[in-house]
């Protein structure tokens, strides 16, 4: 299933191929959680998955997706703990049908200084008719929300 994500974002097919919407800075974790809550309250979702994301690194491939719940998503102490464990990846999720994909990127306590609240990111890949009531929900969010064309964007960030 996993592969299936690497193999349109090499050939930015859906959902790689419009826009990835993101933010300037990173937001505290409660706020990221609420804004998780509202983007995935206004995607389709068949199954929701979460899979190790290695875009970076030369082994790209990542066989295995697992399901997550939105609760995960939407809970600051577990999200947290699921984005967390990865150590040596990005946090994927997406849904089965693969028609959005989202990046999602907390830090660490170990990073964090000392009056430094938990905080987190950001990068959802989707179509354009999904993007707008997307923005639309996000705006009273305090943060600056990038909309950006995806092959650019994943162009910049490849290299």
């Amino acid at each position: 299933m996993y592969d299936k994500a690497y193999l349109r974002l090499l050939g930015q097919q859906i959902p790689f191929h419009q826009k990835v919407l993101r933010f300037n800075y990173d937001l505290p974790l409660s706020v990221l959680c609420e804004v998780l809550g509202r983007i995935l309250n206004r995607l389709p979702i068949t199954q929701l998955l979460w899979a190790r994301d290695l875009w970076e690194f030369e082994g790209r491939t990542v066989r295995e997706a697992q399901p997550i719940t939105i609760d995960t998503l939407t809970h600051k102490a577990l999200l947290y703990e699921a984005v967390t464990s990865l150590e040596d990846a990005h946090f994927a999720v997406f849904d089965q049908a693969m028609g959005w994909y989202m990046r999602i990127h907390v830090e660490r306590h170990e990073n964090l200084g000392v009056d430094e609240q938990e905080n987190g990111n950001l990068l959802l890949f989707c179509c354009d008719e999904w993007i707008a009531p997307i923005q639309k929900a996000l705006c009273d969010i305090e943060g600056h929300l990038i909309l950006e064309g995806a092959k650019k964007f994943l162009e910049e960030m490849q290299g």
